[in-house]
């Protein structure tokens, strides 16, 4: 004996059956990145500007890593102008300056009857590196404390190592100012 089984609905009374909502299933969609690269890719003005602007980014971000590091007066003891009147900077974010060479050149100087032109005073810093961000004061061992200095030109030079090749930074003028209330070093122009 056979049973009898419901019969099941035909294809064209299911799709009478569904509300309009249903009638059409969701199509799969693509993933986002891919939706993206094929919207850019068929825009070829937004393509040219999403470049500039990650271009741009990477820039911002990598190219302060390869700054020049920062030589700013420090300070001035009016009695004694070489102890540690000079401050270094690193302007890299990431890398550390390594094996730094301090140089000071006194293009002219006058001091209790003593006049010195053109002479460099160079030293290998005691320090091997300044880190990232990092500032180091350092000194001219010209000449001792105590001098009295009435004129004085002098230039500053650093040359060190980054992520291993030598670079020289562009030499820093300094001028030192004598004033009956207080002496001082400015910074001068290249």
């Amino acid at each position: 004996m056979k049973k009898n089984r419901p019969r099941k609905p035909s294809k064209q009374h299911k799709k009478e059956q569904r509300s309009p909502l249903k009638q059409s299933p969701l199509p799969l969609q693509e993933p986002r990145l891919r939706r993206f690269a094929t919207y850019i890719s068929n825009h070829p003005v937004i393509l040219l500007v999403s470049i500039a602007v990650l271009f741009g980014t990477i820039f911002e971000w990598v190219v302060p890593a390869f700054y020049s590091p920062d030589i700013e007066v420090s300070g001035s003891d009016p009695a004694s102008p070489f102890v540690f009147p000079f401050s270094v900077t690193n302007e890299s974010w990431v890398f550390p300056m390594k094996n730094i060479d301090w140089t000071c050149s006194v293009e002219h100087m006058q001091a209790e009857g003593v006049i010195l032109d053109n002479v460099s005073v160079g030293m290998m810093d005691m320090r091997p590196s300044i880190g990232a961000g990092g500032t180091v004061n350092y000194s001219c061992p010209v000449m001792n404390s105590g001098v009295s200095v009435s004129s004085l030109t002098m230039d500053v030079n650093i040359k060190y190592t980054f992520l291993g090749i030598w670079r020289r930074t562009q030499t820093q003028p300094f001028i030192w100012i004598v004033d009956n209330q207080q002496s001082k070093w400015i910074k001068g122009t290249n």
